[in-house]
């Protein structure tokens, strides 16, 4: 997966454990594990993506 660099490992890692939204932690997650280089099927395998309107 292809993934943009805005930030950093440590700085999303620290995002994503402090976020208080669930959806959002999730997402920011996922990111992460892309930038960790991880399959796209290992990312979302776990995963329990929440849905737009939730």
């Amino acid at each position: 997966m292809k993934v943009e660099f805005y930030r950093m490992t440590s700085e999303l890692k620290a995002l994503f454990r402090k976020e208080l939204n669930p959806c959002l932690a999730t997402r920011i997650r996922a990111v992460y594990l892309a930038m960790m280089d991880k399959p796209a099927n290992e990312i979302a395998k776990p995963q329990r993506f929440c849905s737009a309107g939730a």
